[in-house]
């Protein structure tokens, strides 16, 4: 049975050619899924799909940048990135985002072990990422 997905785009309203090659590589792509295109928003939760330009602020869930909307193959493996729960090494999560901000000293910690190491002082939690300041 398909069902209906919000795809969060950036920028948008996209230009009625770029929402046709949204269209193309959504019509090559085997997904049991109807899209419903909604821009994205700060704060919004759910992947990315963004074009040509990264947003300018940190998301939730990460996004696929596609510099270049007219290559098939990027279209494709960004949409199902987008549309999908599957991995690809090339999207850009809020850990991505946060090192490119902060620098490479970054990482993830399981709530439990900050928990374990009562580090709540020296870190700011936001879902599951700390940021240690020294």
């Amino acid at each position: 049975m398909t069902h209906i997905k919000l795809l969060n785009l950036w920028p948008y309203p996209l230009a009625p050619e770029d929402l046709e090659l949204v269209k193309q590589a959504k019509a090559a792509l085997d997904l049991d899924v109807q899209l419903k295109p909604r821009g994205a928003v700060i704060g919004g939760e759910g992947r990315i799909l963004a074009l040509r330009e990264p947003p300018p602020w940190i998301t939730w869930d990460g996004y696929a940048l596609v510099r270049d909307p007219e290559n098939p193959g990027a279209m494709q493996a960004a949409l199902r990135w987008a549309a999908t729960s599957e991995t690809d090494p090339r999207a850009v999560t809020q850990l991505g985002q946060l090192r490119g901000l902060l620098g490479g000293d970054v990482k993830e910690l399981d709530p439990r072990q900050i928990a374990r190491e009562n580090m709540s002082k020296n870190l700011k939690l936001d879902r599951g990422i700390g940021v240690t300041f020294k």
